[in-house]
Formats: C-alpha cells, sequence, structure tokens
C-alpha cells in the first residue's frame, strides 16, 4: 500500500465536486464523486497532518449529506428518523462507501420509481383525451369532443401521426377548416410524412379550394417526385377544373410511367 503524506490530488476534488454538487442538490453526483474519494482514500495509507485533514473532511463531507433536505426525505420516506443519517469515524472507510452506496443505489430506484408513475399518469392523461374527444365527437357532440381533441394536439402535436389522426377525425365529421388546419402543421412540421399532404387534397377538396389544392399538390411533386398515380391524381383534378391542357398533360405522364394505369388512358382518349 502506497504511503502519503498529501493525499493526492483526484480525492481533494472529488470530495471538492462532491460538495459542489450537494449546493445544487445533486445528490446522486455528489454521492458518485464522494464515493470515489473515499475509495480512493480507502486504498492507500496518508499519514500525519494530512491523515487527520482527511478524516476532518470526510466527516465534514458526511454531516453535510446527513443534513441534506433531499437525503432527509429519502430517509423519511423509508421510514427512517435517526440521525445522522450518515456518518463517518476515523478507520471506517469501508463502512462509509456502504453507506453512500446503499443511498445511491436507493436514489437511482426512487427516481425510477417516479418516473415509471409519471408516465403512467401521463399515458391516462392522454388516453382520456383522446377516447373521451373521439367519444363525443361519435356521439354527434363535437364542440365538446373537439376542446378534448384540441387540448390533446396542443399537448402530444410535436410527435408525428398526431396532427394527420386528428385531421382525418375533424374530416369524418366534416369539420373541413379544422382539419385543413391540422393538415397543414403536419406538413410543416413532418414534411416527409405523405398523410399530411394526402389529408390536406382531401380537406381542401371540401372546402371548394382548388389554388390550395393545387398548391399541396404541386409540393407533393416537389417533395416526393412524380409518381404515376400522383400524376393521375393531377389530372383528375384539372379535369374536374375543365382545364383539359393540364389534366392531358399530366395524365400523359402518369400513363407514360405506368401503362397499367388505365384511368390515365381514358383520360387521354377523352380529351383528344
Amino acid at each position: 500500500m502506497s504511503v502519503y503524506t498529501t493525499p493526492p490530488k483526484s480525492i481533494r476534488e472529488n470530495l471538492a465536486r462532491a460538495k459542489s454538487y450537494l449546493n445544487r442538490d445533486d445528490c446522486e453526483r455528489a454521492l458518485e464523486t464522494g464515493i470515489a474519494a473515499v475509495s480512493e482514500y480507502a486504498a492507500i495509507k496518508v499519514v500525519g497532518e494530512a491523515k487527520f485533514k482527511m478524516e476532518v473532511a470526510f466527516i465534514e463531507y458526511a454531516n453535510d449529506l446527513s443534513r441534506h433536505q433531499l437525503i432527509r426525505e429519502f430517509f423519511h420516506a423509508n421510514r427512517i428518523t435517526r440521525e445522522p443519517f450518515v456518518q463517518y469515524a476515523r478507520g471506517e472507510e469501508k463502512k462509509l462507501i456502504e453507506r453512500l452506496e446503499a443511498i445511491l443505489q436507493g436514489l437511482r430506484h426512487a427516481a425510477t420509481e417516479k418516473a415509471e408513475a409519471e408516465a403512467g399518469a401521463s399515458k391516462l392523461k392522454r388516453d382520456k383525451l383522446y377516447n373521451t374527444g373521439l367519444e363525443l365527437m361519435t356521439k354527434g357532440e363535437l364542440p365538446r369532443g373537439k376542446a378534448y381533441l384540441r387540448r390533446y394536439v396542443d399537448d402530444y402535436g410535436g410527435e408525428q401521426g398526431v396532427y394527420t389522426d386528428i385531421g382525418n377525425i375533424y374530416l369524418r365529421h366534416k369539420l373541413y377548416p379544422e382539419a385543413a388546419e391540422l393538415f397543414d402543421l403536419a406538413m410543416e412540421e413532418f414534411p416527409n410524412d405523405p398523410r399530411g399532404y394526402t389529408g390536406a387534397v382531401a380537406a381542401y377538396t371540401e372546402i371548394g379550394s382548388p389554388e390550395k389544392v393545387e398548391a399541396v399538390y404541386l409540393a407533393v411533386l416537389h417533395k416526393f417526385g412524380p409518381h404515376p398515380k400522383t400524376l393521375l391524381n393531377i389530372s383528375k383534378f384539372y379535369l374536374g377544373l375543365r382545364q383539359r391542357e393540364k389534366a392531358y398533360d399530366y395524365a400523359r405522364q402518369a400513363y407514360a410511367k405506368d401503362p397499367n394505369l388505365l384511368e390515365a388512358k381514358d383520360i387521354m382518349d377523352k380529351l383528344s
């Protein structure tokens, strides 16, 4: 065992970090760095005044831990009220390490349980908002249903698929402006998800806004390329607007890419 008249710098630094973490209420890191300091000290032999100073430092560290509010709450939650909760006696480094490791493990376990409980509560809240909103919409209570689904969107709209899911519910209940708003958000925030574009075309078609439908179709071509069925749909869109040249041109492109699209050929034949 190495003998030191001055404790290694790493021990003093870890103790300083432990106290700093404790002051910031980061008890887990305070314990980790404290364990590292005491473990390193236990593996060497410090003599003279340096030994006395290190023992005093460990006593202060243990006392600071024992008095910290979060540590007190941890022990009280486990029905332990006898103090001090952490203490150090000369030559009992191993005992201190075991105590610190037990507290650290307990804190981590408590944090895991808390996170799981919060996740469970969050899922319950999410399911309630969605299911209640959907049920009310199905019953025809649209204003109340929208209120629940709006809260659902506000809380979880950052997840891909939420805007389009609720947008499609609005579509089924003929709430076309509300659906269009959500599909616009889907296209903006998740531009690689084709469901937003599909929904937007449906919503703006029902609203009777051909310029919006056209803009969405052009965005689809720009983002995903000229897929034959997309070209066919655009052709049918222009056909509905009696824009014969555009309808023919897109039908021609669709048929050229996929000769099995007989509907595209029918449009060409009709417009020839």
